[in-house]
């Protein structure tokens, strides 16, 4: 099994109750589809008391691992560790997978040879976000029938789903001609009739497209 968890006892921040509880330390996507979904949902690190309801978090690393993505990322609060206690965990856990490939002959794959770094979940959960989109995008254009615009729209779709922040899409939005504009709405219009609205990219198509 490629991912791995602890049994972490818990103090309850309502009651003062112990419990047990699990921490995931490595969590392969594809393996785990149910965690990957916690994950995104913010709902990976949660606790709940099993005396009182109260919810709580845990606070912990986590290396995320997708081999049909070719991902493997290291989430590592700041809170955790320091530096170089940052460094040999990182190595700790990269090698527990990398045994578990061994055995699956999947270990020399070259994205294996480096890690990617993910300030906390959070940060995790924005960078799996931003690949799923680009997979979406990537998936629409070589399957569209028609004739896409001019290089330079693309890469301005590009740029605009690369931005996490609203703030930022709707600034960059605002800084494009209306030429520009006139070319990403006939864009992202054709992109809506074909992507799920239920979807990441559906989300922020949602946001431009009134």
């Amino acid at each position: 099994m490629r991912s791995r968890h602890e049994v972490a006892v818990v103090q309850c921040p309502a009651c003062g109750a112990q419990f047990d509880a699990p921490l995931w330390l490595i969590l392969d996507g594809e393996e785990q589809p149910g965690l990957l979904q916690q994950l995104l949902d913010g709902r990976l690190r949660e606790t709940q008391c099993p005396y009182c309801d109260a919810l709580g978090s845990l606070i912990a690393p986590l290396l995320y691992h997708d081999a049909r993505y070719e991902q493997l990322i290291l989430a590592l609060p700041l809170s955790v560790a320091s530096a170089s206690e940052a460094e040999s965990l990182a190595q700790h856990l990269v090698g527990l997978l990398h045994q578990q490939l061994l055995l699956e002959q999947l270990a020399e794959a070259e994205y294996l040879g480096h890690v990617h770094l993910a300030a906390d979940l959070d940060d995790l959960q924005l960078m799996l976000d931003h690949a799923a989109k680009q997979r979406a995008l990537n998936t629409f254009m070589a399957s569209a029938a028609w004739s896409w615009p001019q290089p330079a729209t693309i890469e301005l779709l590009k740029d605009l789903v690369q931005s996490h922040d609203p703030d930022q899409q709707q600034a960059f939005w605002q800084s494009l001609t209306v030429a520009q504009q006139s070319d990403l709405t006939l864009m992202l219009d054709r992109l809506a009739t074909v992507v799920p609205m239920d979807s990441g990219l559906g989300d922020f198509l949602r946001r431009f497209i009134a």
